[in-house]
């Protein structure tokens, strides 16, 4: 016995019934079935990759298309890129990209040409090796996917951002958390030295570190590409009371 949707795709007149609210299908497989969406034809495809790889998180789902034998309709989809997000796996994700490790046969690079916008999350920035002591940053084991990232984009970004959100660097460590503190701002020092941002926007809370936002109330300058010393637009967001501060 054929299933009422059976019923209807072999009744052709009965689907043409449909044809009315085609528009209101379509529009709510883009929006709640995307993976079926893009499957309905090349036009559809073609419409609906920009947006759904306009922000992206660095895992590696995203990236599953490089290590195919055929790499180059991911290639394409990842050029509508305008933000990343980075997350705890980033970091390893990013650095197998970039040397060819398995599961990706090849190297790539300037994966990313269109993005304004790089994202770390708490997970991405506060690891282990982020409050490690300033000279163990520089181990091969420890480096930070800045130090791979930076390749795959084009600079000077147009933002930074840093969720410093619950951060308090007295429970990092062992000890007052200021060696923590001084890891944390050198790392974030390293990270606008690799993108060249515009802006950078740090978002926080009632319980993120006193200590750390203070060091970070200051101006902070990198050296741009054409080696003038530039400082960043800081802009501070306390989401605890939907505050914004620039500095």
């Amino acid at each position: 016995m054929l299933t009422s949707n059976q019923a209807l795709i072999d009744d052709y007149a009965a689907f043409q019934r449909l044809t009315p609210v085609h528009h209101l299908v379509l529009d709510y497989l883009s929006r709640y079935k995307p993976t079926t969406y893009i499957l309905l034809s090349k036009y559809h495809y073609n419409k609906i990759i920009p947006e759904i790889y306009e922000t992206i998180t660095i895992n590696l789902s995203t990236f599953q298309g490089l290590a195919t034998s055929t790499p180059e309709r991911t290639i394409k989809a990842l050029r509508n890129t305008k933000t990343i997000l980075l997350d705890s796996t980033s970091a390893d994700i990013a650095k197998r990209v970039l040397r060819g490790q398995l599961p990706f046969p090849k190297t790539y690079k300037e994966l990313f040409p269109n993005v304004k916008t790089v994202e770390f999350l708490k997970e991405s920035f506060i690891t282990k090796e982020s409050i490690t002591p300033i000279g163990n940053m520089m181990r091969s084991e420890n480096i930070h996917i800045e130090n791979t990232l930076w390749m795959q984009v084009r600079f000077p970004i147009q933002s930074l951002t840093f969720h410093l959100i619950g951060i308090n660097t007295e429970e990092l460590g062992t000890g007052s958390g200021r060696e923590e503190e001084e890891a944390l701002i050198f790392r974030l020092k390293c990270c606008l030295q690799a993108f060249q941002p515009h802006h950078l926007i740090l978002q926080y809370d009632d319980y993120t570190s006193s200590n750390l936002l203070d060091e970070l109330k200051e101006p902070i300058s990198f050296s741009s590409s054409n080696n003038k010393m530039r400082e960043v637009d800081i802009k501070l967001i306390n989401i605890s009371t939907k505050s914004t501060r620039n500095i």
